[in-house]
């Protein structure tokens, strides 16, 4: 009875098979592609979808260069896969910033230390590479740059902290899902019956949208951001991780590693999102609402003393307001009170409901990170 239900279950798996082989070979010859191929379906929280691919040239040259389903959230970069005697290799890690947004790699910081190194420093010979990934957390930086471990690197730098909010919400449904389950949808993703059925149950479906605007807009708004101090907390605690394994990878690698603070526009970028305290009452909501209209209105006609005083009667009944605060910041410039201006203008970035500036914390840990780790440090917010 036992050997009689073996065989029947080994037949049936066979025929399976054979019927999905002949399956994937009609749809080879129907010319369709791989969704593996076409995108990065574990939007990057998965070992299975590498940032380069190796190709042989003609010559014989190992080359290592953006994997094709990359291509939409990095620049196209290639190197030799064997790197060349007295090359020192340098990856440029991050977001957007680093990956030159909102132009590419010829204007970001990578491509302009590709140009000047050669210039200031002749006795090497350099390698510059462009890893960063638009709307990359750091997170996703450490995973990445545990591949890039693997490619003889010399230097990391490391430019990374304005998405860490963005991705905890776009992604939270994805990184809820199991690593093991991840990864079978990813191996599953380089069959081509994987590849009809995706489209067909995602045809409005974006996997990884390709810039922050795109993402207030379609995927995730400032409605969905709530003020969540313990979420807050977690994150910017997740930073201090992602950090200190790039620390440990970096150490491993025997490379190098250059940790830079993220800076942000704080004099005129105002908050995406205010939202009133939860203990205040619908009259003091309205009160503050009121108050920040005729604040506003005071700056619009050259009255800062006049802003300046409303700012303060509202923050003093909501002081955690992120546009009280920027409207404040505004008059104490105009009022040529540069610091107490400069201490308001960041208070309302870190009081941000939608927080996607790296916040006053992230930049601290930046520094922790580096002392405490004895990596390289770059203060580009203090330049």
């Amino acid at each position: 009875m036992k050997v009689s239900f073996l065989k029947n279950l080994v037949l049936g798996l066979g025929v399976a098979l054979v019927f999905l082989v002949i399956i994937e070979l009609i749809l080879m010859a129907a010319g369709v592609t791989p969704l593996y191929e076409r995108t990065d379906t574990s939007v990057g929280f998965s070992g299975y979808a590498p940032l380069f691919q190796e190709h042989t040239q003609p010559d014989g040259t190992r080359i290592l260069s953006t994997a094709h389903n990359k291509i939409q959230w990095f620049n196209l970069q290639s190197f030799p896969a064997k790197k060349a005697e007295g090359v020192t290799r340098i990856f440029c890690l991050g977001g957007s910033t680093t990956y030159g947004r909102p132009y590419d790699d010829r204007t970001s910081f990578a491509g302009w230390l590709r140009r000047l190194l050669p210039e200031v420093d002749t006795s090497h010979r350099w390698e510059v590479i462009n890893a960063g990934g638009i709307s990359y957390a750091s997170y996703r930086v450490a995973r990445l740059m545990e591949e890039l471990s693997d490619y003889e690197p010399d230097l990391f730098i490391v430019y990374s902290g304005h998405n860490e909010f963005l991705e905890s919400r776009t992604y939270r449904k994805l990184l809820r899902v199991p690593g093991f389950v991840r990864g079978l949808a990813v191996l599953a993703s380089r069959t081509r019956l994987y590849s009809v059925l995706y489209d067909l149950a995602n045809k409005s479906e974006e996997v990884l949208p390709t810039e922050v605007d795109a993402l207030l807009d379609h995927s995730v708004g400032p409605e969905d951001y709530h003020r969540d101090d313990d979420m807050r907390d977690a994150i910017i605690e997740d930073y201090r991780k992602s950090l200190l394994r790039m620390t440990h990878i970096s150490e491993h690698a025997g490379a190098d590693l250059i940790l830079v603070t993220p800076a942000s526009n704080i004099g005129d970028f105002a908050p995406f999102k205010s939202e009133p305290g939860p203990m205040l009452s619908a009259i003091d909501i309205s009160k503050v609402d009121s108050l920040k209209f005729l604040a506003s209105k005071a700056l619009e006609e050259g009255d800062p003393t006049r802003a300046e005083k409303i700012a303060l009667e509202a923050l003093a009944i909501d002081g955690r307001d992120p546009e009280t605060l920027y409207l404040h910041a505004q008059a104490l410039r105009d009022l040529n009170r540069i610091e107490e201006a400069r201490n308001a203008f960041i208070q309302s970035r870190d009081e941000d409901v939608c927080p996607l500036r790296a916040l006053t914390p992230i930049c601290q840990i930046a520094a922790d990170v580096a002392q405490t780790e004895n990596t390289g440090f770059v203060d580009f917010v203090g330049v």
